[in-house]
């Protein structure tokens, strides 16, 4: 009887190398798997924020020239400007480029980028320079005029052609109108 209590008894066993082999696998399967999603979602991640960052500085770009134009009060001419005007700008925190002062939007092709240079009317030493847009390939600016023969157009058209790295020309059409 004692025998077969000894028989029934489970004994103890070895993987084999097949076993072995196979959970190595299906680990290897596993964490491929895994590591590929991850790059896919890193990588989506990086394409999201780029053009996250385009949408902000046409959005910023947009607001800075929708407050130029509406607050315009004449438009000048200075060489080598895309187009100049004189505007309110308000409060600022420097006072020599608060209230009135004038503006001038610079392209510069080989840079591809769009500048917004703002210079004081009273001191005419204090210039402020910002980027606008890169990756600009053209720009155009398009004075509509109303039928009265005033000296401030009633409308600008302007039209930027973008070319961001990794994706398409963008096309931006704005119309802003002048002084209202």
């Amino acid at each position: 009887m004692r025998s077969r209590v000894n028989f029934f008894k489970k004994q103890k066993r070895s993987f084999l190398l097949m076993e072995v082999l196979v959970s190595m696998t299906l680990f290897a399967v596993l964490f491929g798997i895994l590591g590929f999603w991850q790059r896919h979602m890193f990588c989506s991640t990086k394409r999201d924020e780029q053009a996250y960052k385009t949408f902000l500085q046409e959005n910023y770009a947009y607001k800075q020239l929708r407050t130029i134009f509406r607050t315009t009060s004449q438009i000048e001419e200075i060489p080598g400007a895309l187009c100049s005007v004189v505007f309110d700008r308000g409060v600022y925190r420097d006072p020599d480029l608060a209230g009135e002062v004038g503006g001038s939007l610079y392209y510069h092709k080989e840079q591809g980028r769009l500048e917004l240079q703002i210079r004081s009317l009273r001191n005419h030493g204090k210039v402020e320079t910002s980027l606008l847009l890169d990756n600009v390939s053209q720009v155009d600016i398009v004075p509509r005029r109303n039928t009265s023969d005033s000296e401030l157009p009633e409308r600008v058209l302007m039209v930027i052609h973008r070319h961001c790295p990794k994706s398409t020309e963008r096309v931006l059409t704005y119309q802003f109108a002048l002084g209202k």
